[in-house]
């Protein structure tokens, strides 16, 4: 999708002043600087979790795979994935759009460059990982042989997730700002008032919302837009007009532009 838009090499300035536009919130540290191109690291898959049950972004821990949860059992399941294909997941909070699952039980998550919104019982989580989490033809890696361990019969899963939740696809751009305050407070100040500017100045059928810790948050404020998989970084509220700009017109910013994810 990344390969319809060009590159412009600034960020378009904005034309009027919301109300924070121009806000430069004080910061404990500095943001790093230097050239930001390929200062990301892409994932094959991402998903994001909405079902997670937190309040805010800012009850989340700072580690969310030390917490029992889907996330945790994501990334223990991916254990014997190959490092080549790499799987980020993450907790999002929208800000302007609401998720709920159909059923208590079920988790709902949006899988991209997918960009699917999946929904499925959490009984179901290894079916969805081996659906969607691992490449075609994936052999799971062979455990060192151990004389000493008895043998553990294993069940094989099936490929279907739920037949009562079928995966639809998502027809909202999507723009996730990291906030995980808890990872670093330099996320934490500059989401709320990025996030309160796309609200302003974004397009109505756009979701807005916050997402935990992706990486480099020594680059601070990290914006990503789905289903582009525009990675931005050093994003402050007066950058917003100009990004939103940008995207509708298929450009991407190259000096404030990360990567791929």
């Amino acid at each position: 999708m990344l390969s319809r838009f060009k590159f412009v090499d600034r960020c378009p300035k904005p034309t009027v002043d919301t109300g924070c536009t121009f806000c430069r919130p004080a910061l404990p540290l500095p943001i790093k600087q230097g050239p930001l191109h390929n200062t990301a690291a892409s994932p094959w898959k991402h998903v994001l979790i909405l079902s997670h049950g937190y309040r805010t972004i800012f009850d989340v821990p700072s580690n969310i795979y030390n917490v029992p949860g889907t996330a945790q059992k994501l990334r223990q399941l991916g254990s014997s994935r190959s490092p080549d294909f790499p799987v980020l997941i993450s907790h999002v909070f929208f800000s302007n759009y609401r998720e709920v699952p159909s059923k208590p039980e079920n988790e709902v998550v949006y899988l991209y460059p997918d960009n699917l919104r999946i929904e499925f019982d959490r009984r179901h989580l290894q079916q969805f990982n081996d659906k969607y989490l691992l490449p075609a033809n994936h052999q799971p890696a062979q455990p060192v042989y151990n004389p000493f361990q008895k043998p553990v019969p294993t069940v094989p899963h099936s490929a279907k997730v739920d037949s009562d939740s079928e995966p639809s696809p998502i027809d909202s751009s999507v723009f996730l700002v990291c906030g995980h305050n808890t990872r670093d407070e330099r996320c934490g100040i500059l989401a709320p008032p990025i996030v309160e500017e796309l609200q302003k100045v974004g397009k109505e059928t756009d979701i807005f919302g916050y997402i935990t810790h992706v990486g480099g948050h020594a680059y601070a404020g990290n914006m990503i837009i789905y289903p582009e998989g525009i990675w931005y970084g050093r994003i402050v509220p007066e950058h917003v007009q100009g990004v939103v700009e940008a995207y509708g017109m298929g450009h991407v910013i190259r000096d404030l532009y990360r990567g791929p994810v």
